[in-house]
């Protein structure tokens, strides 16, 4: 049944493989029951051949390793189980940290917590990754730009005032447009301290954020 697995083959699968610390047949079962869309079942298998490559010491013996990883990542994503997803990306960067697929993961991770509304983990995870200098430009780009959209959904000014500045310096193919949103989030806290009554330090912190900017263009 490798091509049209049953149903039946799956809990076969499940019987051994709760008796049989048994890292190959964990991966041929994460296989059949993908195959029949079983994904949260196709996750727990892949997991545990990946945890028992791990403890076997024989994640350079073959692809083996790298699939049961990967099928996990497959089988949370077809599942659409955000919560699945997470565990898949952690799995993968826990127990291979230098894997092929690293920084692709990484930027699905921070994603993934930006897509279930955990805004303060999703600006660390993306800052991190439009920092890294060994990130493609491409995901860099996309992480800085999904930094700032979340230090907008959480309403923090600060957060906009000081990562875009950072992106400025640091993505310079794109400095002029962080330079903007940099120089409008000084305007906004400038209006904020102006509107609410601040201590005379903030009012002379403000001003000099003002008067150092450029008015150049």
């Amino acid at each position: 049944e490798e091509r049209l697995p049953s149903q039946e083959l799956t809990l076969a699968y499940l019987k051994y493989t709760q008796n049989f610390d048994d890292e190959e047949m964990n991966y041929w079962a994460g296989q059949a029951s993908l195959k029949i869309k079983s994904y949260a079942r196709a996750f727990g298998f892949y997991k545990a051949a990946a945890n028992l490559i791990v403890k076997n010491g024989t994640k350079n013996s073959g692809k083996r390793f790298e699939g049961s990883l990967l099928g996990a990542i497959e089988a949370a994503e077809l599942s659409k189980n955000i919560d699945l997803r997470v565990q898949a990306y952690t799995l993968y960067l826990d127990l291979n940290a230098n894997g092929n697929k690293r920084n692709e993961v990484r930027y699905q991770l921070a994603h993934s917590f930006y897509e279930r509304n955990d805004y303060k983990q999703a600006v660390i995870e993306f800052r991190k990754l439009a920092l890294d200098t060994t990130m493609s430009m491409d995901l860099r780009e996309k992480s800085a730009d999904l930094c700032l959209d979340t230090d907008v959904l959480l309403k923090n000014e600060d957060q906009i005032e000081t990562h875009s500045l950072e992106f400025a310096n640091s993505l310079k193919s794109k400095s002029g447009e962080y330079l903007a949103i940099w120089r409008k989030s000084i305007l906004n806290g400038s209006a904020a301290v102006i509107n609410t009554q601040k201590s005379d330090d903030a009012d002379k912190d403000q001003l000099k954020k003002l008067s150092s900017l450029s008015l150049k263009n």
